[in-house]
């Protein structure tokens, strides 16, 4: 059996997704509906609000507990998030981001050498400016692109997949300005399905 192991945040997760719970959750259901459970397991996990400088603490010990297969990051626009409206205090600065993506690509590796990124989405700034969960917390879409661009500077700099999605989502299908709802997490699943069946499945 292949393990893949997705580490993610909230959005990831499928908070606006009361439907299936978001895009792996899908996955893992597509596996089990088509009776190829056996073949392909899909292990989540997921913190709300995780940034990169969180998940570094934690993420060797919980990839060598897993031995993935394949490893699959979903995490970043919290670190692009800033505090009180100040652009100048992001949860985690850039240059640090840069950084954390790339001690997460060599830790990894130690662990399996299939390992991809799916990108950061936009946001509905009239409600993520402060974002209603957290009135300290703002996210717009100029600082979202900016932490996108280095994640996908870091997946080529590593040869790694990446998986562009910031246009897929569209305002209506963000309830709460920042986490989509089931009709984007159903794209994403049918796109990350797509690809580890066009580069990683074993018969």
């Amino acid at each position: 059996m292949w393990r893949i192991v997705v580490w993610w945040d909230s959005i990831t997760r499928g908070s606006g997704d009361n439907y299936k719970w978001g895009w792996a959750n899908r996955l893992d259901l597509y596996f089990t509906n088509n009776y190829i459970k056996d073949k392909w397991s899909v292990y989540s996990l997921w913190i709300s609000g995780d940034t990169t400088e969180k998940l570094l603490k934690r993420f060797q010990v919980e990839c060598q507990a897993r031995t993935p297969d394949a490893i699959l990051f979903a995490i970043g626009i919290n670190d692009s998030a800033f505090i009180n409206n100040d652009k100048t205090k992001p949860l985690v600065d850039i240059v640090k981001f840069e950084q954390n993506l790339n001690l997460l690509v060599q830790q990894a590796k130690e662990c399996s050498q299939k390992i991809w990124f799916v990108g950061l989405t936009k946001c509905i700034e009239s409600e993520t400016m402060p974002f209603s969960w957290d009135t300290s917390i703002c996210y717009d879409n100029e600082n979202i692109k900016k932490y996108d661009a280095i994640i996908k500077k870091v997946s080529n700099e590593n040869d790694l997949p990446y998986v562009w999605v910031f246009d897929i989502v569209e305002e209506g299908l963000l309830p709460d300005g920042l986490h989509p709802d089931s009709v984007w997490h159903e794209k994403i699943a049918h796109s990350v399905k797509d690809f580890l069946f066009d580069n990683w499945f074993i018969d």
